[in-house]
């Protein structure tokens, strides 16, 4: 496995559970880590996308895929 996604699984896995918590919570402050949590899972996937794409650009380009 990727070491990227076991960064990505171990984030999942903390935002699953803050938002448990939160779900069973009425505290604001508990809601507001568990939507951090989840902002925090949205900007790592997005830049992980990034990499990937330019990667995969990079390699359109170093294989000659535009020629």
């Amino acid at each position: 496995m990727a070491p990227h996604q076991d960064n990505s699984d171990l984030l999942a896995w903390k935002t699953n559970l803050l938002e448990r918590i939160a779900d069973a919570s009425e505290d604001p402050h508990t809601h507001v880590v568990a939507a951090s949590a989840r902002a925090d899972l949205a900007a790592y996937r997005a830049r992980n996308a990034a990499l990937r794409a330019e990667y995969q650009a990079w390699l359109f380009e170093v294989l000659g895929g535009d020629s």
